[in-house]
């Protein structure tokens, strides 16, 4: 058994209103991909208000977005802890983004005993 979790961190909601990401957030919440696949995302900054971030009108659909946001900054040591108590599975944790998130993530992974690898870029 295989499963995927993205740790999705955004400073804003507002970023994910841009077409990509909102469309890649509301296909995972509209389809359950038998729970092999789950999205968290974490909006660090601005407004505590997830129903902002999406204009429709299936309410179940809103419900299942607004399940997978997060305001503050991911605790990675206990988003592992959790996702990865769950053994017998080979472990990876992929960041890519600014170098202070692939520093926090590549000391998780070690701790934790997972595979890492790293993408990284500033804005």
């Amino acid at each position: 058994w295989s499963k995927v979790i993205l740790v999705w961190v955004v400073r804003e909601t507002g970023l994910l209103q841009v077409k990509l990401f909102n469309d890649t957030l509301k296909a995972v919440a509209a389809n359950d991909l038998d729970g092999c696949f789950e999205i968290k995302v974490f909006v660090t900054r601005g407004e505590n208000n997830s129903s902002s971030c999406w204009d429709l009108e299936d309410g179940h659909l809103a419900v299942r977005l607004s399940s997978m946001m997060n305001f503050g900054r991911p605790d990675l040591d206990q988003l592992l802890k959790q996702d990865l108590s769950e053994g017998g599975m080979d472990n990876l944790i992929f960041a890519c983004g600014p170098e202070a998130l692939i520093t926090s993530a590549s000391q998780a992974a070690t701790k934790f005993g997972a595979d890492f690898h790293e993408e990284i870029f500033e804005f």
